[in-house]
């Protein structure tokens, strides 16, 4: 008896009719059940994280971020997807009278070896959906990871990069980030001195820094996060007085901020003569004196 024989007779036989109806019923109704679970699935991620995410953000005062919304669904809704499509295919073979008992087994056993021999991929990819949800950082922060301190320019469930003021790019695994230091939250200030002749009145050395500093916070386009602040008298000697200045900025402006407020600041002890180095004008005119 051939293939086609054999095929025919199944074919005519009644209940082989109806098995294969009501295998094919079952299957049709399996595969609709699972599309519009995955539709449903994915749109009720896709809501719901970018309604979490913004009610964090607007109680924090921060604009919702697009990229970490977009993470988080693209990594929810495949491991959704995945999950899915496991419970239609286990699912699919009972239907059509598979025995799925030896598959299950396999894929726990196989399971737990991937399990033990993809622990660091494990452990990078759960901490990189925690550093996430949680807003530690974003991709253009500022920040502090380990010996790594730089702008995030990119961020992901496994690594996170980094690029440092010298250029360098940093890789590191976010299961390694135990500690993060985010400057970006926040301005961050720095103080350093300002060198005056020591001759000069420290009031009138104070007002010069001063003048200079609110020259500086009227030009500056948002690059100064307040107007600097002159905190006083710091040290002096037999030759220089110092004067305390304090700059806020943000953490990628910081510098920036501060040698504007230095070159200004420069410029009018040198006009007012009362830079270091500078003689006072009592001395002054009795040098021209004892010179003529």
């Amino acid at each position: 008896m051939t293939w086609l024989q054999r095929v025919s007779d199944l074919l005519l036989n009644d209940e082989s009719l109806r098995s294969v109806s009501h295998a094919a019923v079952k299957l049709f109704c399996i595969t609709v059940l699972y599309w519009l679970a995955r539709k449903t699935l994915f749109r009720v991620v896709d809501v719901a994280l970018a309604r979490v995410l913004a009610v964090r953000d607007r109680a924090a005062g921060r604009e919702d971020p697009v990229h970490r919304v977009r993470t988080l669904q693209g990594l929810v809704k495949s491991l959704t997807g995945y999950v899915l499509f496991f419970v239609f295919v286990v699912t699919a073979l009972q239907a059509l009278s598979v025995d799925v008992t030896g598959l299950l087994t396999t894929a726990g056993i196989g399971g737990v070896a991937v399990g033990f021999g993809a622990q660091r991929l494990v452990r990078d990819v759960i901490s990189g959906f925690f550093i996430i949800m949680e807003d530690q950082f974003a991709v253009g922060d500022y920040v502090t990871l380990g010996g790594a301190t730089g702008e995030v320019v990119d961020q992901g469930m496994r690594i996170c990069k980094i690029r440092d003021e010298q250029g360098r790019l940093w890789t590191i695994a976010n299961g390694d980030v135990t500690t993060v230091v985010n400057h970006s939250r926040t301005a961050v200030t720095a103080k350093f001195d300002v060198a005056v002749a020591s001759w000069a009145s420290p009031e009138h050395s104070r007002g010069v820094v001063a003048e200079a500093c609110e020259i500086v916070a009227e030009a500056s386009d948002d690059e100064l996060s307040a107007p600097p602040k002159v905190l006083g008298l710091a040290g002096y000697d037999a030759a220089q007085a110092l004067i305390t200045v304090e700059v806020s900025a943000a953490p990628n402006r910081l510098l920036t901020a501060q040698l504007r407020v230095r070159e200004a600041v420069r410029e009018a002890l040198v006009r007012e003569g009362i830079a270091p180095g500078m003689t006072a004008p009592a001395q002054a005119a009795d040098v021209a004196t004892l010179a003529n």
